[in-house]
């Protein structure tokens, strides 16, 4: 039989292990963020610009913009144009392709595991209001944020993360 002081120092680790796990969960119902998203968060995005074009709305009807860890944002246009920013931290990360009118681009990029910290890629689509062609928005994991466009249709796959 265990000495009485093993049992009562268990049980002291064991409550202090329940609290600490209460905490997390009151955390994520108060914020709305898990103590893994608000742990890693120092790194968030990326801050380097790896592609910046601009293209003529004449010349795109329909975008497909797929990624497999960040956010994508899409915001309204200063001008008649439309401009594609990726921020990440390598460019070979980035594949797109324009064809018949139809602009696709696809960023890979390393996921984080656990507590180990990887900067997230985001692209920012700056549509004009005018635009009434199709926007397709694929995210594997990360949050996609949209103003709002009346003329423009959108399709949005979103794997993990807020809309």
């Amino acid at each position: 039989m265990k000495s009485k002081t093993g049992i009562i120092i268990s049980i002291v680790l064991l409550l202090l292990l329940v609290l600490l796990l209460t905490a997390f969960l009151i955390t994520y119902l108060i914020t709305g963020k898990s103590f893994m998203i608000s742990f890693h968060g120092f790194n968030a995005e990326s801050t380097s610009s790896i592609f910046d074009t601009v293209f003529s709305l004449d010349d795109v009807n329909k975008i497909s913009l797929s990624q497999e860890y960040g956010d994508i944002t899409i915001e309204e246009s200063s001008d008649n144009s439309i401009r594609l920013v990726v921020y990440g931290e390598n460019a070979d990360q980035v594949d797109w392709d324009l064809t018949n009118q139809k602009l696709e681009l696809q960023t890979k990029g390393k996921k984080s595991y656990f507590f180990f910290p990887t900067p997230k890629n985001k692209i920012v689509l700056y549509l004009p209001t005018s635009f009434v062609g199709q926007v397709s928005v694929k995210i594997d994991c990360g949050s996609c944020q949209i103003e709002d466009f009346l003329q423009a249709s959108f399709s949005i796959d979103c794997g993990a993360g807020n809309v």
